[in-house]
């Protein structure tokens, strides 16, 4: 129960977070996409701490899921996947997946 709270969390906080400064190019690594998924991690932080998580919690989570997300997509494809995980369960669950991975790392195993 508490790791479908956590995830719903995270899931919510992700959907949201994505609306910060972003630019439909791909991860170079140039100093315009890192400012990029800088933002991206900033408001994730912000937003995991509205919903209670501890500010050393909240900034490991961001940064794993970040570091994931970036392993995996290119800024355009992460974006296009957010969106399209509003309608499509297959997309909910590719983005939900990193995001337990994630938890899992942060909040169970320490």
């Amino acid at each position: 129960m508490r790791k479908t709270l956590s995830l719903g969390i995270f899931i919510g906080i992700l959907g949201l977070s994505m609306s910060v400064h972003a630019n439909p190019g791909p991860i170079a690594q140039s100093p315009a996409s890192a400012t990029t998924f800088e933002s991206y991690r900033q408001e994730c932080i912000r937003r995991s701490r509205g919903q209670g998580l501890a500010p050393d919690v909240a900034n490991d989570l961001c940064n794993c899921t970040l570091k994931k997300f970036q392993a995996r997509y290119t800024l355009a494809q992460f974006r296009a996947l957010v969106q399209k995980s509003k309608t499509d369960k297959t997309a909910a669950n590719s983005l939900a997946s990193v995001g337990e991975a994630c938890f899992d790392e942060v909040l169970y195993e320490n």
